[in-house]
Protein backbone atom coordinates (compact mmCIF):
# COMPACT_ATOMS: atom_id res chain seq x y z
CA UNK A 1 0.00 0.00 0.00
CA UNK A 2 1.13 3.27 -0.84
CA UNK A 3 1.39 6.78 0.93
CA UNK A 4 -1.04 9.36 0.30
CA UNK A 5 -0.40 12.40 0.83
CA UNK A 6 -2.51 15.45 2.60
CA UNK A 7 -3.49 17.81 -0.47
CA UNK A 8 -1.39 21.48 -0.01
CA UNK A 9 -4.44 24.00 -2.38
CA UNK A 10 -5.69 26.52 -0.45
CA UNK A 11 -9.68 25.26 0.10
CA UNK A 12 -7.33 22.24 2.08
CA UNK A 13 -4.98 24.56 3.91
CA UNK A 14 -7.89 27.18 4.91
CA UNK A 15 -9.76 24.13 6.22
CA UNK A 16 -6.89 23.18 8.44
CA UNK A 17 -5.89 27.22 9.34
CA UNK A 18 -9.47 27.64 10.80
CA UNK A 19 -9.65 24.24 12.81
CA UNK A 20 -6.03 25.81 14.48
CA UNK A 21 -7.60 28.64 14.83
CA UNK A 22 -10.38 27.63 16.66
CA UNK A 23 -8.41 25.22 18.61
CA UNK A 24 -6.11 27.26 19.78
CA UNK A 25 -8.97 30.39 20.86
CA UNK A 26 -10.78 27.52 22.06
CA UNK A 27 -8.10 26.85 24.77
CA UNK A 28 -7.11 29.94 25.82
CA UNK A 29 -10.96 31.07 26.17
CA UNK A 30 -11.81 28.07 28.19
CA UNK A 31 -8.64 28.35 30.44
CA UNK A 32 -9.65 32.32 30.40
CA UNK A 33 -13.30 31.51 32.06
CA UNK A 34 -11.97 28.47 33.95
CA UNK A 35 -9.70 30.88 35.67
CA UNK A 36 -12.22 34.03 35.99
CA UNK A 37 -15.39 32.08 37.52
CA UNK A 38 -14.66 27.86 37.52
CA UNK A 39 -16.49 26.75 33.87
CA UNK A 40 -14.62 26.19 31.00
CA UNK A 41 -16.42 26.41 27.90
CA UNK A 42 -16.90 22.72 27.45
CA UNK A 43 -18.81 22.19 30.76
CA UNK A 44 -21.77 24.13 29.09
CA UNK A 45 -23.36 23.40 25.88
CA UNK A 46 -24.82 27.32 25.85
CA UNK A 47 -21.15 28.57 26.59
CA UNK A 48 -19.87 26.38 22.98
CA UNK A 49 -22.30 27.35 21.16
CA UNK A 50 -22.10 31.46 21.91
CA UNK A 51 -17.99 30.24 21.60
CA UNK A 52 -18.96 28.90 18.00
CA UNK A 53 -21.00 31.97 16.77
CA UNK A 54 -18.18 34.64 17.78
CA UNK A 55 -15.67 32.53 16.40
CA UNK A 56 -17.32 32.27 12.82
CA UNK A 57 -17.47 36.27 13.59
CA UNK A 58 -13.91 36.73 14.42
CA UNK A 59 -12.96 34.03 11.40
CA UNK A 60 -15.04 35.60 8.78
CA UNK A 61 -13.41 39.62 9.60
CA UNK A 62 -12.53 41.74 6.68
CA UNK A 63 -9.96 43.91 8.39
CA UNK A 64 -6.63 44.15 7.81
CA UNK A 65 -5.08 42.66 11.37
CA UNK A 66 -8.12 39.76 10.71
CA UNK A 67 -6.50 38.95 7.06
CA UNK A 68 -3.25 39.06 9.09
CA UNK A 69 -4.28 36.36 11.51
CA UNK A 70 -5.96 34.48 9.13
CA UNK A 71 -2.31 34.57 6.93
CA UNK A 72 -0.43 33.31 9.91
CA UNK A 73 -2.97 30.64 10.71
CA UNK A 74 -2.34 29.55 6.49
CA UNK A 75 1.25 29.81 7.29
CA UNK A 76 0.71 27.19 10.81
CA UNK A 77 -1.40 25.34 8.38
CA UNK A 78 1.01 25.00 5.82
CA UNK A 79 4.05 23.89 7.84
CA UNK A 80 1.49 21.38 9.54
CA UNK A 81 0.83 19.54 6.11
CA UNK A 82 4.37 19.79 4.87
CA UNK A 83 5.63 18.03 8.30
CA UNK A 84 2.65 15.56 7.85
CA UNK A 85 3.71 14.71 4.23
CA UNK A 86 7.07 14.83 5.04
CA UNK A 87 6.34 12.16 7.85
CA UNK A 88 4.42 9.72 5.48
CA UNK A 89 7.16 9.96 2.30
CA UNK A 90 10.06 8.71 4.85
CA UNK A 91 8.56 6.19 7.18
CA UNK A 92 8.75 2.71 6.46
CA UNK A 93 6.06 0.66 5.82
Amino acid sequence: MGNLLLPANDEFVDTVARAIARSRIYHDASTALENMIGIGISDSESLESTFDTIFDRLWNGTSPHDENQKNQYRTDARAAIAAINLKLLTSIE
